[in-house]
C-alpha cells in the first residue's frame, strides 16, 4: 500500500473506521473534512468543502498523495430534485478523478452504492446493468460509468466498492437502523413500512477492511466489486429482534404503518464472491447472526442517547 494516503470525508461513518484502521496499520492519512476535526486523532486533518474546485486542486497538489479514498458523498434523503446529489456523488467525484489523473495518483478507491442497481432480481452482481431509480442512485452510477470511462480511456488507477447497507455504532441517526434503535430504547411508538424488503446489512469494520484491502490489491484496479453480507434480511425480522433485545412494548413497534418509495421499494442483497476473489475478503457474521454486533450498536446508542440527553 502506498505511504502517503489522502481519504476524503474521514469523518464520515465510515471514514472514521477506515481512518483508525489505516493509523493503526502505521500509517499517518491526510484527511479531508467539512467541519473541524477531532480533537485527538493520528491523521493530519485539512477543511475542504469536496464542491469547492479549486481549493480541493490546491490541497491535492499540496499533498500530493501517492493513494486516494474518496468517501466524500451525500445520501440525497433530502435532495427532492437531485441537484445536490449531482453536485456532490457525480460532479465532485468526477473533478477529484480528474484532478488524480493530473497528479498521477498511483492507487483510487472510492464507494458506490447497492442503489446502483435498482429494482432487479437478487443477488447483485457486478455484471448486472445499473438500473438507478433514485436521485442518489444515478449521482453514485454516473461517478462510477466516468470512473471506468476514465480507467479505460487512459488507465486511471481505480477500484469501486459498492457498498451496500453499512451498520455499526456511530451510524447516522437518520438512517433506518439507528432509528430503530432508538425508538426501541426509548419506548417509543416506531412506525415502519411493510417489513417485507429485505436489505443486506454488512458491519462498517468490514468496509474498512475491503476499503484497505483494495488499495493493496493491483487486481482490482479497473473493477467494480460489491461490499456486502452476502445476504438479504428482513427488516421486519430485524425490528422485531431488536424489540426484543430492548424488552419493549411489542404494540409500540407499527409494521405497515407506512408506505415505501424510491430505493426502499425494492430488495438488496450482494454477490460477494468477486471481492472474495480479488480481495481475498468476506465480512463477519450477519446482522442477526452474531449478538455481539447488533448489542454493540444498542448499547453505544443508549449511552450516546443518555449523554447527550436527547432523542432521535
Amino acid at each position: 500500500m502506498s505511504d502517503q494516503i489522502l481519504v476524503t470525508g474521514g469523518t464520515g461513518f465510515i471514514g472514521q473506521y477506515l481512518v483508525r484502521k489505516l493509523i493503526a496499520g502505521g500509517r499517518r492519512p491526510v484527511v479531508t473534512c467539512r467541519s473541524d476535526p477531532p480533537p485527538e486523532s493520528g491523521a493530519n486533518f485539512i477543511c475542504l468543502d469536496i464542491t469547492d474546485s479549486e481549493n480541493l486542486e490546491d490541497i491535492f497538489r499540496t499533498v500530493r498523495p501517492e493513494a486516494v479514498v474518496h468517501l466524500a458523498g451525500v445520501t440525497g434523503r433530502d435532495d427532492r430534485d437531485g441537484t445536490l446529489c449531482n453536485k456532490v456523488n457525480f460532479l465532485a467525484a468526477k473533478h477529484v478523478l480528474s484532478v488524480c489523473t493530473d497528479i498521477g495518483v498511483k492507487r483510487i478507491v472510492m464507494l458506490g452504492s447497492a442503489a446502483e442497481y435498482g429494482h432487479q432480481p437478487t443477488p447483485f452482481r457486478e455484471n448486472m446493468p445499473v438500473c438507478p431509480v433514485s436521485a442518489y442512485g444515478i449521482s453514485k452510477a454516473n461517478a462510477t460509468a466516468f470512473a471506468m470511462e476514465a480507467h479505460s480511456q487512459v488507465g486511471l488507477p481505480v477500484t469501486v466498492l459498492r457498498v451496500f447497507s453499512a451498520y455499526g455504532p456511530g451510524q447516522p441517526s437518520k438512517m433506518f437502523l439507528p432509528q430503530l434503535v432508538a425508538h426501541a430504547i426509548q419506548n417509543r411508538r416506531f412506525e415502519m413500512s411493510d417489513g417485507l424488503r429485505r436489505r443486506d446489512f454488512v458491519h462498517v469494520r468490514d468496509v474498512a477492511n475491503a476499503i484497505v484491502e483494495a488499495l493493496d490489491t493491483d487486481a482490482a484496479i479497473g473493477r467494480v466489486i460489491n461490499v456486502g453480507g452476502g445476504r438479504g434480511v428482513e427488516l421486519g425480522s430485524l425490528a422485531r429482534e431488536v424489540w426484543e433485545r430492548c424488552r419493549v412494548d411489542r404494540g409500540l413497534l407499527s409494521i405497515n404503518a407506512l408506505s415505501s418509495s424510491g430505493d426502499d421499494r425494492f430488495d438488496t442483497e450482494a454477490n460477494i464472491s468477486l471481492a472474495a476473489e480479488l480481495l481475498s475478503w468476506t465480512p463477519g457474521p450477519g446482522i442477526l447472526e452474531l449478538d455481539e454486533n447488533l448489542d454493540e450498536m444498542i448499547s453505544g446508542l443508549r449511552s450516546e442517547l443518555r449523554a447527550h440527553k436527547t432523542t432521535i
